[in-house]
């Protein structure tokens, strides 16, 4: 770990999960892959979150949202700090995560439970 305030490097090569999640919503299935890379010693270090088959401006800012999640996780700060933005309830629905359905309000709730962060 570095020193408080400076940025914690990833290295060229390192281990990555990759989870399909479906949100079931009213409206039908938003499928998203979320990509976690993790540190030597197990810490999420980043996050990677497309969206299938959505418009632009909703990629853009899921895109957006997890490069601030990963610069935020590279500085050290911790997942139970980082949180979902607000969003239309449109996107809330029900993602299952190790076997449990979970009700989420948000892709970006989704990706954090996955991270292991709190929601709030």
């Amino acid at each position: 770990m570095t020193p408080r305030g400076s940025r914690e490097r990833l290295p060229s090569r390192r281990a990555t999960t990759t989870h399909e999640v479906r949100l079931r919503r009213s409206d039908g299935n938003l499928t998203v892959f979320l990509g976690v890379s993790h540190y030597a010693d197990g810490r999420p270090a980043e996050l990677w979150l497309d969206t299938m088959k959505e418009g632009h401006e909703l990629r853009s800012a899921h895109h957006a949202w997890a490069r601030m999640v990963s610069v935020a996780l590279q500085f050290g700060v911790p997942v139970a700090r980082i949180k979902a933005p607000p969003c239309p309830a449109a996107e809330s629905g029900v993602v299952e995560i190790d076997g449990e359905e979970v009700p989420v309000s948000s892709v970006f709730e989704a990706a954090l439970r996955l991270l292991g962060g709190p929601c709030s």
